[in-house]
């Protein structure tokens, strides 16, 4: 990711990943201001001006100190959608070819395309 998306890394600049439902993210979530119901309604404003789908209000993911929403199946998700910081609220729509397997502690390496991404404030 871009540096602007700080987050815990492996010592290789992998990003990790926690689980909604699992203890990691429920803890993570608590030390976030902006709550993933709040988090949902900023990346479904973003959503509705980018047009990519997003299937769930929940977030099924955080990496580092971003949820994630989009579109998903029951075992691959593709790491396409919106990030929304939880400290901030500020929201990036990141593309990627590269999908995450339900339950990986990390990020696949260079997940993010460069050339298209968006981003604004909350408001």
């Amino acid at each position: 990711m871009t540096s602007c998306m700080s987050s815990l890394k492996a010592s290789d600049d992998r990003e990790e990943v926690v689980w909604r439902g699992s203890r990691a993210y429920t803890e993570r979530v608590k030390a976030f201001t902006v709550k993933p119901e709040r988090a949902f309604n900023i990346a479904w404003k973003e959503s509705e001006r980018v047009k990519y789908p997003i299937f769930f209000r929940e977030p099924e993911f955080v990496v580092g100190q971003w949820y994630w929403f989009g579109k998903s199946t029951k075992n691959k998700i593709p790491l396409t959608g919106y990030y929304v910081n939880g400290h901030s609220g500020k929201v990036e729509y990141r593309q990627s070819e590269k999908l995450i397997k339900a339950g990986a502690r990390w990020l696949p390496k260079d997940a993010w395309k460069t050339t298209e991404s968006s981003a604004t404030e909350a408001r």
